[in-house]
């Protein structure tokens, strides 16, 4: 029987190409290429700061690949183990980012050009939008007034902006990486299987 230390990285990333390989690329390549077929609707919509989010959730994916691997000689309990948390972690996380997503996430109509879009937006308003805006909801304000990133910027106060998107970002990149985490777990679980056959 070899050592689970003799496990390379070319022999962990070759198991890939396996059920909990392709989890693993669904959860951490799907939800932020999300934004090119279905923007706003899977992966958050955070204004400007969108691209730069989906590029660094991909990177983070990766990553996580590469950190599971050095948990090669944890005794397989420990894995299963993890692997629950993780699971039952993405879960946990993705309720958190669903409701944030019901609260601060809105979907604007533009029946002239027959499509949709979405924008997040703030908790506490700006001075601007209580003194113009006291007695309407969040979306009426915002098909008032127009849905730019320059607009929102003017209706809630910046603090608010930022903490709401990064609620968002947060809980939404930690239930993909409990997934990729996961699955890459189940990866390293059967490159030992597959040295220990050999």
């Amino acid at each position: 029987m070899q050592n689970s230390a003799e496990i390379s990285v070319a022999q962990y990333y070759a198991q890939f190409k396996s059920l909990y390989g392709l989890i693993a690329a669904v959860f951490g390549l799907l939800p932020p290429a999300s934004g090119l077929f279905l923007p706003g609707l899977i992966f958050p919509p955070l204004g400007n700061e969108t691209a730069l989010a989906q590029f660094f959730a991909v990177i983070f994916g990766v990553a996580v690949t590469y950190l599971i691997f050095w948990m090669k000689n944890d005794a397989e309990v420990r894995l299963r183990h993890r692997m629950r948390l993780f699971f039952v972690s993405a879960i946990g996380l993705f309720c958190v980012y669903f409701g944030l997503h019901l609260r601060f996430v809105q979907r604007i109509d533009i029946p002239s050009a027959s499509e949709h879009t979405f924008v997040s937006i703030g908790y506490e308003r700006s001075q601007f939008a209580l003194a113009s805006f006291n007695s309407i909801s969040d979306s009426e304000m915002l098909h008032s007034r127009g849905f730019t990133e320059e607009e929102i910027t003017n209706l809630w106060t910046l603090k608010s902006l930022i903490i709401s998107r990064l609620a968002l970002f947060l809980s939404f990149a930690g239930s993909m990486l409990s997934m990729v985490a996961f699955a890459s777990l189940g990866v390293l679980l059967r490159t030992r299987e597959v040295k220990v056959n050999c």
